[in-house]
């Protein structure tokens, strides 16, 4: 049996040099990349893909979007493993969101930068799906709906 799973390399990663290192813990992990893309983001896909944080958080999260993402490069990647829980691994090797709460060893632990404002999101890398109804939702607004 196999996965997939859908992770983006932010633009922290690409700004700060980090797009091999953490590939690299991807492809050590058993994961294959299957789709690869450059993409410099813009508000309407960005603010698409965190309809709901911007619901949960407010839209002060919006104005952290734009500084955050709009006008920067990103690298979307669709992966896929030989098990059936690509997406559960990938996220334990991703580590949890917040950098400083991450498990030493994870990627968001050994290369995030956590914020001094906790109301603030932290410079955490990559984004990965949660789920495979997210998975499919994100693949299909990053990517070609007729990827996969």
């Amino acid at each position: 049996m196999s996965s997939k799973t859908f992770i983006i390399l932010k633009p922290d990663a690409l700004e700060r040099g980090l797009v091999d290192q953490i590939t690299g813990r991807f492809l050590k992990a058993g994961f294959k990349i299957e789709h690869i893309h450059y993409r410099v983001v813009d508000y309407r896909l960005i603010k698409e893909h965190y309809k709901e944080v911007i619901l949960r958080e407010g839209e002060g999260f919006k104005d952290w979007l734009k500084i955050a993402f709009v006008g920067k490069p990103t690298i979307p990647m669709i992966l896929g493993h030989d098990s059936d829980d690509g997406i559960t691994i990938a996220r334990e090797l991703i580590g949890h969101y917040r950098p400083d709460r991450a498990k030493p060893g994870t990627i968001r632990h050994d290369y995030g930068i956590p914020v001094l404002d906790q109301n603030m999101p932290s410079m955490n890398l990559i984004h990965a799906s949660d789920s495979q109804d997210a998975y499919n939702k994100e693949k299909n607004l990053w990517f070609k709906a007729t990827l996969y």
